[in-house]
């Protein structure tokens, strides 16, 4: 039923679902669109005129084109290519890692599934992971987002 929240998480196979529910394919998102616009019957509903408003039929097409991902230079000289939009950082360091002298910390993770410490101690392990170098003499004051219920 709408309009309630869900009070758990939803499991895998539950997001596996949704994804294959909502992922269309562009030419495909592309005919239901301009099919719900002719459904519409803009061309004989004048309420948008008030507006200086036109609807085409049809969406337009412009030109583009697609960039190469660029070589990303990492710890110890090694250069990789990005692939599938992301930058893998797993076992990589940065070419140089900088000093955080003084940082906040926000965690806005849901407070009943980790506690401020574990959050902060994934952050800096994380964080050294690739190099950078985190001061724990100065740890910040960490609070959740969210108080716990």
């Amino acid at each position: 039923m709408g309009g309630y929240k869900c009070p758990r998480k939803a499991t895998d196979n539950q997001v596996a679902n949704m994804i294959t529910h909502t992922t269309t394919h562009p030419e495909n998102r592309r005919q239901k669109i301009e099919q719900r616009v002719r459904e519409a019957h803009f061309e004989v509903d004048n309420s948008l005129d008030s507006f200086g408003v036109k609807v085409s039929p049809t969406m337009i097409t412009v030109e583009g084109r697609e960039l190469a991902p660029p070589n990303m230079l990492y710890s110890g000289n090694k250069t990789l290519r990005p692939s599938g939009g992301a930058w893998n950082m797993r076992n990589i360091g940065l070419v140089q890692g900088m000093k955080l002298s003084s940082y906040a910390v926000l965690n806005l993770c849901d407070p009943r599934r980790t506690t401020e410490a574990d959050f902060f101690k994934a952050l800096v392990e994380q964080m050294t992971r690739h190099a950078a170098l985190v001061n724990r003499a100065t740890d910040p004051d960490a609070r959740h987002a969210v108080p716990a219920h």
